[in-house]
């Protein structure tokens, strides 16, 4: 199973008090924002001081309670997307809440799409998109800069205390567990939760209503990606004698 770890952080708030355990792995994340929400300017048609510009920081703690020196190495990746508050308030998009994007050439010289910031960094949008962060060796931290998120909620309600989820996942488990639920149903079908559906489990209970075109294009889809595996691997192990 993937191993995963979500927080919360307050994107105009100080460093996070505490984090929570990564599930059975026992692994933990810790992030923070460095400026907060800059007092973002309300207006960009004469001029801009503060475009949209957040910038948060995380760090992954093993269960040994160590800091991961290299996530790279060890398959791990953080990203962002956000989160409702305790009143319900949410902020997924900078649309339709700034006029930052109508003015972001003559201002700065680019022109990002709406909800990208000026570093290229964006916003998880309407549909909650996780977005990664990049691993910093120098600092020893995952880092997100230059988010362009602005302090009105998805109700275009004043909320300056955004808040996001931060996610850290194992690309290695997540591979071995996608392997294992192709390879061993059984252990799939009794372990899997309520809200994890593998693709044998999902073509398991399709079947149990009929076969559909839809087993069809799935298992021809299966069949094929698994050929091109098998073709892919002889050609990549293939000694220079044999060519």
């Amino acid at each position: 199973m993937t191993r995963r770890l979500t927080w919360a952080f307050l994107i105009c708030g100080a460093v996070i008090g505490s984090a929570a355990p990564a599930g059975a792995a026992g692994y933990t994340v810790v992030g923070w924002n460095n400026l907060g929400m800059h007092c973002t300017d309300a207006d960009f048609s004469v001029l801009s001081l503060l475009p949209p510009y957040n910038t948060i920081h995380a760090q992954v703690i093993d269960p040994a309670g160590l800091r991961v020196k290299d996530p790279v190495a060890a398959g791990i990746t953080v990203t962002y997307e956000a989160i409702l508050d305790s009143t319900g308030s949410i902020n997924t998009t900078s649309q339709g809440k700034t006029n930052f994007w109508q003015y972001v050439l003559p201002l700065f010289g680019v022109a990002p799409s709406v909800d990208v910031g000026l570093t290229g960094l964006r916003m998880p949008g309407v549909g909650n998109v996780p977005q990664p962060m990049t691993w910093d060796p120098t600092a020893g931290w995952f880092i997100a800069e230059g988010i362009p998120i602005v302090p009105y909620d998805d109700a275009h309600q004043k909320n300056p205390y955004p808040m996001m989820r931060l996610v850290a996942r194992t690309t290695g488990g997540a591979m071995l567990a996608f392997t294992l639920s192709l390879d061993d149903f059984v252990i799939s079908f009794f372990t899997s939760g309520p809200s994890s559906v593998t693709l044998p489990l999902y073509i398991y209970g399709s079947l149990r209503r009929g076969i559909s075109p839809d087993i069809h294009a799935l298992s021809t889809i299966v069949f094929l990606v698994t050929v091109a595996l098998v073709l892919g691997l002889q050609v990549f192990t293939r000694s220079p004698k044999e060519e």
